[in-house]
């Protein structure tokens, strides 16, 4: 939805006093076509960042509630989103606004999202020369809309979208209904500007009442390294003359904040134009925002707006660490069967602890079958071996075998699985001093390790540095899964990281489209490195340009000496 024409309050106030007048000229309703001309509600702006942003939100919006401003913004909508929304103008007066919102990405190039919007504009009263009421009448509008935006064309690099509106007034008795369109465009210029255009609430009143049409442009430079959005709109309301508006948002960490401006022309340029300043907070898949807009001496309108924000694929099958555990500990006991059967005994003994090292804790309460005679087996050998003093040469063997196995994965990169070894190893032989020194010049290789990278993603997160931070903690991550740190600090900056990655994207795309295969294939390996939630869709377009740089290079002849 476009920048009011006229303020809010001017909004309320006209609203207001035309059903004083009627109600003080002759005791009933008596509506004027004139003033009810062009539903001025639907010019309130909806969003609490695009009116933190001043509502220069036409090329920058990437939302959901970009199905409000331009609704090719609903092309870059992935996974679910819950928006809820509530403005309290003047409690007293019963005048609110309240908004449900939900969207949900199709696929990797599409995105839709449907809202309603409803606004309380309180109740007036008639009464006689002594006081008793005679009628009391309410008003209200609802204006329902629903969207649609995909990306097509040079991989992504232009959106468009179309919005569909219906509108319900019942404004101090007369009611009065509405259909309207809106339709819009963004186009990548560069990999991190875009400009967008969008036509809104192009329509007419079913009761002959026209919807107040408009039309919009502007553009958007994100700088993701920075953590920074810039957005410049101008805007012609066919009825009101023309809008001018900047804005800025800047994300530390959790905390996202914003500033605008607006620049009117016409009539109530005094009241319509100034600053506005917003806040955000994200946690999760939860965002708070709130939005903070003065009008002039007539009103300062505060906004309040809750996201839920859930990621692509959260509700897809899953296979839980569970059971792949559960399948790499099988494995393992097969593998100890097959050194029983073969008669190594202490091989297959190690085969077995291996099974119920890797066994799940949160399946042994009803353990599968497979676990239960690893226990059985393990102990039986164990006993045998007590008893009979055990097999001295297969114990060297195995121990010489271990610490060989231990210094290859080290050498590889493999820290756990060598630490592993090396502990099952010891419980075979724990006296042994070789074993024991390995493993403790092991491990303190690994925390060396783990060290390093957690010192360069803590420097990083200091610097602001997000994509240093999560480099490093994605390494650290690869070493050691469950990481608390690093698991924390990649959910918390996910948006970030999911914007940041989104312009990698573009840049790839914009080599792509210029021909340079070789540049496009390199930033989306990049980009896919840092994925660390898989956000966004790197491989497909990998695949195509690797696809492409090879019939190129088959096409390309190779000279003769």
């Amino acid at each position: 939805m476009r920048a009011p024409a006229l303020s809010p309050a001017w909004i309320l106030v006209a609203l207001l006093g035309m059903g004083r007048a009627a109600l003080a000229s002759t005791g009933s309703i008596q509506f004027d076509p004139a003033a009810s001309e062009g539903f001025p509600s639907l010019e309130v702006p909806v969003g609490v960042r695009a009116t933190g942003m001043g509502e220069a939100y036409t090329a920058a919006g990437d939302d959901v509630y970009a199905l409000h401003w331009n609704p090719a913004g609903l092309a870059s909508v992935r996974g679910y989103a819950l928006g809820l929304s509530d403005n309290q103008w003047d409690p007293a007066l019963g005048l609110s606004q309240n908004l449900v919102i939900y969207g949900q990405g199709l696929g990797s190039a599409s995105g839709l999202a449907v809202s309603a919007n409803y606004f309380n504009l309180g109740t007036l009263e008639e009464r006689d020369a002594n006081g008793s009421l005679l009628v009391s009448v309410s008003a209200s509008v609802i204006d329902a809309l629903a969207g649609f935006g995909t990306s097509f064309l040079d991989q992504g690099r232009l959106r468009a979208g179309l919005s569909l509106e219906c509108v319900e007034r019942d404004l101090f008795g007369q009611e009065q209904d509405g259909l309207g369109l809106g339709a819009g465009a963004l186009y990548d210029l560069l990999p991190n500007l875009t400009v967008g255009a969008s036509l809104n609430h192009l329509g007419v009143g079913l009761s002959g009442v026209n919807l107040p049409a408009g039309a919009s442009a502007g553009l958007a430079l994100r700088l993701p390294e920075r953590h920074l959005t810039l957005a410049l709109d101008a805007e012609d309301t066919f009825s009101a003359g023309t809008a001018y508006k900047a804005g800025v948002e800047y994300t530390i960490s959790a905390v996202i904040l914003r500033a605008g401006y607006r620049l009117y022309t016409g009539a109530d340029a005094t009241e319509d134009s100034g600053l506005s300043a917003g806040a955000g907070f994200h946690l999760g898949i939860l965002q708070l925002d709130y939005s903070f807009t003065p009008y002039g001496d007539l009103s300062t309108v505060q906004r309040v707006q809750v996201t839920v924000d859930i990621p692509k694929g959260f509700f897809e099958p899953k296979i839980v660490y569970e059971e792949g555990t559960s399948t790499t500990a099988q494995i393992y006991f097969k593998l100890g069967q097959s050194f029983e059967s073969k008669g190594e005994t202490l091989k297959a003994l190690m085969q077995y602890e291996r099974c119920m090292d890797n066994y799940p804790p949160e399946l042994a309460a009803n353990p599968q079958d497979f676990y239960l005679q690893a226990q059985k087996r393990a102990e039986a050998l164990q006993q045998s071996l007590s008893h009979g003093g055990g097999d001295l040469g297969e114990i060297h063997r195995l121990t010489v075998e271990s610490l060989a196995a231990a210094d290859k994965s080290m050498k590889a990169g493999h820290f756990k699985e060598a630490i592993t070894r090396l502990q099952q190893a010891l419980t075979l032989e724990p006296h042994d001093q070789a074993l024991a020194a390995a493993l403790k010049a092991d491990q303190s290789a690994f925390d060396a390790k783990l060290g390093t990278f957690r010192d360069a993603a803590r420097f990083a997160a200091k610097g602001n540095d997000l994509v240093m931070g999560v480099d490093n903690y994605r390494r650290l991550l690869a070493l050691q899964a469950d990481d608390a740190e690093a698991l924390a600090f990649m959910a918390k900056h996910r948006t970030e990281l999911k914007n940041y990655l989104l312009s990698i994207d573009r840049r790839a795309v914009y080599f792509y489209v210029a021909g340079k295969l070789e540049e496009a294939v390199k930033t989306w390996s990049e980009g896919a490195a840092l994925d660390y939630f898989g956000d966004v869709d790197f491989q497909r377009n990998l695949q195509k340009a690797r696809k492409q740089l090879e019939l190129l290079e088959q096409e390309t002849p190779t000279p003769t000496p």
